[in-house]
């Protein structure tokens, strides 16, 4: 199961906060999971802290998956537009505006590869974030359906 890390969440999510969301990378190159994330496969979100802190917090659903070249922010606002649901970018208020504004897309690349997704909520996790969990330094890992962190054993 492909594992995102969410440094900005310094605190725990509140289950009260969970609710449909939309989530955007936008790199110069294709990272993983650029190639490998399918639609309506399920994420974690790891909440922040540190490298060694955080938590679970829950998994949700890919849904409308956007993995495409952009060759502005402009044009990756217009590929996550056109294929994200407005209801959710309207809930999520997520605007051209604050798209493009974002700290992070302001600090990406003028043109590259994004990967957006609107994260449907599935399963409440609030675990612990197991010993030795390491991100990739664009913020995903993976970790085995069957493990322990996961399944409770």
């Amino acid at each position: 199961m492909w594992i995102k890390h969410q440094p900005w969440v310094d605190q725990f999510t509140k289950k009260a906060d969970f609710r449909p969301d939309i989530e955007w990378n936008i790199w110069s190159v294709r990272q993983t999971p650029f190639n490998d994330l399918i639609s309506g496969e399920e994420i974690v979100y790891v909440s922040g802290g540190g490298p060694r802190a955080g938590r679970l917090m829950y998994t949700a659903r890919a849904d409308c998956l956007v993995a495409e070249e952009y060759l502005s922010h402009a044009h990756a606002w217009d590929l996550m537009k056109s294929a994200l649901p407005k209801s959710v970018l309207r809930e999520s208020e997520i605007t051209r505006k604050s798209f493009l504004t974002s700290p992070y897309t302001l600090k990406a690349p003028a043109s590259g590869w994004l990967l957006a997704w609107s994260g449907t909520p599935v399963r409440w996790l609030d675990l612990p974030r197991p010993t030795g969990m390491k991100f990739r330094p664009n913020g995903w890992s993976w970790l085995d359906d069957d493990h322990p962190s996961l399944t409770g054993k």
